[in-house]
């Protein structure tokens, strides 16, 4: 059954109302935008935001919790492949890089607002945790299997990872020269090569059989 016209306006207007409201967010950060600013870049008037939303935050978590999911989604798969760590490695920070674009602005304002308290915003931070978590097994496991430096914090270096990937908030330009690809295999090579274990980096990241 085809949604009908109506439905698509309401649909239309919610996508718009949230687009307006991620580049407001981005520039003047979720504490410091007021609803009248999310109405005027809409183009409606403040009452017909309520329509579609309860309030300013159930704006924010409507446009950070697809992205948070897809980048959830994606990760548990490349963790549970059967491939070696340095590919779940490279494989894991592409992911995360690849949600930049055409979510660009939606994973600045992520980055930004991640640590927000309010209730709202508990099943983000959930899902947040388990991704952070599911970085710090596979790192472990690396350890225990003998790819990663065994010296290291697995915390500390998976805290690293997703920092270095979360700096793109600050600096990306999707219009840019550098494609996103490329981005992702130079942080591959910086981390790769700062952490794998001495055995691993002589055979090439190649498990040795046993």
């Amino acid at each position: 059954m085809k949604p009908s016209s109506e439905t698509v306006v309401i649909m239309s207007r919610r996508i718009e109302i949230m687009r307006r409201a991620a580049e407001i967010f981005a520039k003047k950060g979720f504490a410091d935008t007021a609803l009248q600013d999310i109405a005027d870049a809409a183009g409606v008037k403040r009452e017909a935001l309520y329509y579609h939303f309860r309030d300013k935050a159930e704006i924010l978590f409507n446009i950070l919790k697809p992205g948070n999911m897809a980048l959830l989604d994606g990760f548990k798969r490349i963790a549970r492949s059967e491939v070696s760590a340095k590919e779940k490695l490279r494989a894991g920070i592409a992911h995360h890089l690849a949600q930049f674009h055409p979510s660009y602005l939606e994973m600045v304002v992520a980055y930004r607002t991640m640590m927000l308290r309010q209730a709202q915003f508990a099943e983000l931070r959930k899902a947040w945790k388990e991704y952070e978590r599911l970085w710090i097994a596979l790192l472990a496991q690396a350890q225990k299997d003998g790819e990663i430096d065994a010296a290291l914090n697995p915390k500390v270096v998976a805290f690293s990872i997703l920092g270095m990937c979360n700096s793109l908030s600050s600096w990306y330009d999707p219009a840019g020269e550098v494609p996103l690809e490329a981005i992702a295999d130079v942080h591959f090579r910086m981390i790769w090569s700062g952490m794998a274990a001495a055995e691993t980096r002589r055979r090439g990241g190649k498990r040795s059989a046993k």
